[in-house]
């Protein structure tokens, strides 16, 4: 089956628009609380509090726990995974956000997690010019305001590559989108 059939079977009900998405992202996050996190060097994982933002220039790799290697609570600013750099969990999801405004993963960039890549409530932005992948999907969302896959791209689920159990404001694949068992 393709991935048109699958859009079309699990975000049939498109009310709410990408700008009531993203007005509800802004309303959740607190403006006092914003802070970037760069990594330069390797680490374990990371955790972002309300209004935080990511900017991955190395490895995040979760190998020996339960957990996300990225996870943020509601109202992350954004998550920029740079050219070269991978955010990976073996045991959880690469990400796991309840509201994200804005995930960026570079050309040559991974995210990679044994149950999704990304797993998301809100997310208003997913750009994507390098891999996500994950066991079972490559991004799992609630909600997504725009997902953008391009030329480079590639979102790859052992059973499903995206599946959104809501709305899919503006959707623009330019790459490859694959669902190993069911749908792309």
């Amino acid at each position: 089956m393709s991935f048109h059939r699958s859009f079309q079977h699990h975000a049939r009900y498109n009310v709410l628009t990408p700008a009531f998405l993203l007005a509800a992202l802004a309303l959740s996050t607190p403006a006092w609380a914003q802070e970037t996190i760069r990594i330069n060097e390797p680490t374990a994982d990371v955790v972002l509090d309300n209004g935080d933002s990511l900017v991955n220039n190395s490895n995040i790799t979760r190998t020996n726990a339960q957990d996300s290697a990225v996870f943020g609570s509601s109202g992350v600013g954004t998550i920029q995974n740079n050219s070269n750099a991978t955010i990976v969990s073996d045991f959880s999801h690469g990400i796991s956000v309840s509201a994200a405004a804005q995930i960026t993963n570079a050309e040559n960039a991974l995210i990679s997690g044994a149950a999704a890549g990304i797993k998301a409530g809100l997310i208003t932005n997913i750009t994507n010019h390098g891999t996500i992948t994950g066991d079972t999907f490559g991004i799992q969302a609630g909600h997504i305001g725009t997902l953008l896959n391009g030329a480079n791209g590639t979102i790859r689920g052992d059973d499903t590559g995206v599946w959104v159990a809501g709305n899919v404001g503006d959707f623009h694949n330019l790459g490859d989108i694959i669902g190993e068992d069911e749908w792309g």
